[in-house]
């Protein structure tokens, strides 16, 4: 009838719905990524000796620059209330809750100093030499503090890096803002995000401004120079492993005009590969193993005429798949 009928659908809505959203929480390799799971709400911003972003679960200071942790449940009318808090106003990205960095303050108290703040955590599992994966974090700029920044990104490292002051971690970061690009929006979150390849065992990830003063752009809108702050909320952070993909053309011409002059395969993520070419008879006529490089249509130095070949190709990708490819193409030139 139609009640049990309705009851089926709402059934499978739900169940495909749970599905669905366990799957994506499985995808991301970072624990708590929009800082909603804490310990005890946070109370204040962070001070030497109080470090409150770590009542976030699973994010902790590698340095002594004093990141803070913003949430709902922080007691209306403290520093750390969202949306209103010490460094502005913003709504969350996702969720309850994000973090606050300081990510620029030259000449910090007047003592020289090049002062930095970062979060970290440990990744879910360490990334895979060879693996593609992408990236993306949101920031938003604190609208009380004056200074426009352009330097903001994501460092993958296989040991947790930290230092024993509030001085910058140098380093190239994986995954960055686009150089001289200011930050500017305090209104709507920013995206920053790409892809890039694992060397492997990075199993740390911080986020921070990873460049000194004289390598950040830097505008002062209002307030007074040195004294004041390049101030950004934090939230949204996701990283997942890119599926890999081999894409095998139907035909070449290798006529030397520098298009299409190699048979080889469009891939994304392969970490391993093999391939082989042979004519109708079942002859080999070549075979490689670096997925960037191709056939260019000779045997033994001579060109091969016209016609149709044939591939096997045996490969594997990051995340994991093998592939097992056979079949047919056409020379043309």
């Amino acid at each position: 009838n139609l009640s049990e009928r309705l009851k089926e659908h709402i059934f499978i809505f739900f169940f495909f719905s749970i599905t669905i959203q366990v799957f994506c929480q499985q995808l991301n390799l970072v624990s708590n990524p929009s800082f909603e799971e804490y310990d005890t709400c946070p109370t204040v911003y962070t001070t030497p000796g109080d470090p409150q972003l770590e009542r976030c679960k699973y994010w902790y200071l590698p340095t002594e620059g004093t990141a803070d942790y913003l949430n709902i449940c922080a007691p209306l009318g403290t520093s750390v209330h969202i949306p209103s808090n010490f460094a502005g106003f913003q709504f969350p990205f996702d969720g309850n809750a994000y973090c606050g960095i300081n990510a620029f303050y030259d000449d910090f108290y007047n003592t020289n100093e090049d002062y930095r703040e970062y979060i970290q955590t440990k990744l879910n599992s360490c990334l895979e030499q060879g693996q593609e994966y992408y990236f993306e974090f949101y920031v938003c700029r604190g609208e009380v503090y004056g200074i426009l920044i352009d330097k903001i990104g994501a460092l993958f490292t296989s040991y947790p890096v930290s230092r024993t002051d509030a001085e910058p971690i140098v380093a190239r970061p994986q995954i960055e803002n686009p150089h001289h690009q200011l930050i500017t929006d305090t209104v709507n979150w920013t995206k920053i995000s790409g892809t890039f390849i694992a060397e492997g065992g990075e199993c740390y990830l911080t986020i921070g401004n990873f460049y000194p003063a004289s390598q950040t752009d830097t505008v002062l809108l209002h307030g007074d120079w040195p004294d004041d702050y390049a101030y950004l909320y934090i939230d949204g952070i996701l990283l997942i492993e890119v599926e890999s993909k081999i894409t095998i053309p139907n035909v070449f011409t290798p006529n030397n005009d520098d298009y299409n002059d190699l048979f080889r395969v469009e891939q994304k993520s392969i970490v391993e590969f093999n391939a082989c070419i042979y004519n109708r008879w079942g002859s080999e006529l070549y075979k490689w193993d670096d997925v960037m490089q191709g056939w260019n249509g000779k045997y033994k130095g001579n060109n091969c005429p016209d016609g149709v070949y044939f591939y096997v190709i045996k490969a594997k990708g990051g995340e994991g798949k093998e592939y097992d490819l056979h079949g047919v193409f056409h020379l043309l030139r």
